[in-house]
């Protein structure tokens, strides 16, 4: 890859991410070592945010590669291919960023879509609830930029133990009393305030919270609820904090 070619992959401005531990840290003792990363998370949890700014802060290109079923190691590393009567030996991105001491981004979704077939995508399902608000910083702007519906799951939060308590945070006790209704139906009536291209799709195994949770369909929230709700705290190991003023 020309020098010219590979200043296209630099991130030329400072991306905003907000360190919850040691992860800067880590990543640069790893990038000083040439060992590789693994990122665990949920869609929308801010990796690819957070490798956009470890290659600004480490002053490299970034390269990012759409993983998908049918990618091979041919197609990361590279191939030779015929051009006229000669074999030409072409990188692959990670040879690409090897030459180039770039740092290369195996990704998942977004990127996606600008694959043969991507127009396709129909829908795109993350992690998305009053405590959990990460991807309106980038993801939930751009599948809307798309045309792409988001469907919310763990809308409530009460699949693990140590998050059950968003339904238990005043706010919603507050607005819930005002309607009626319980603090479970507040928060899917949030979700579905934010847009029509908002499905949150909460798991139950009982007819009872089948009909609860479509009855909330029916919640209207004032502009002052929502805002009221709006300033829920976000759960523990968000690393997006308050999101009251995304979009403002």
């Amino acid at each position: 890859m020309l020098e010219s070619a590979i200043e296209e992959y630099r991130v030329r401005s400072e991306p905003y991410y907000l360190p919850i531990g040691r992860e800067v840290d880590l990543f640069e003792a790893a990038h000083s070592a040439h060992l590789p990363v693994i990122l665990k998370g949920p869609t929308g949890c801010g990796k690819t945010r957070f490798v956009e700014h470890m290659a600004w802060r480490l002053e490299r290109p970034l390269i990012t590669v759409a993983c998908h079923e049918d990618l091979s190691a041919t197609d990361l590393v590279g191939r030779f291919l015929l051009e006229g009567e000669e074999t030409v030996w072409h990188d692959g991105p990670l040879t690409s960023a090897v030459r180039n001491g770039a740092i290369c981004y195996l990704d998942e979704v977004v990127e996606a879509h600008d694959l043969p077939g991507g127009e396709e995508i129909v829908t795109d399902q993350v992690l998305y609830n009053l405590a959990h608000r990460g991807i309106e910083w980038d993801l939930l702007p751009w599948c809307r930029a798309h045309g792409i519906p988001v469907m919310a799951y763990s809308p409530l939060e009460s699949t693990r133990p140590e998050q059950r308590a968003l339904l238990t945070r005043p706010q919603l006790g507050e607005v819930a009393r005002r309607h009626g209704v319980t603090p479970a139906q507040v928060a899917l009536a949030w979700l579905l305030a934010q847009d029509d291209d908002i499905a949150p799709i909460p798991g139950t195994k009982h007819v009872a919270r089948v009909e609860e949770n479509a009855a909330a369909d029916a919640v209207v929230l004032t502009e002052e609820q929502l805002a009221r709700l709006t300033g829920v705290p976000a759960a523990a190991g968000d690393r997006y904090g308050d999101m009251s003023r995304v979009g403002r």
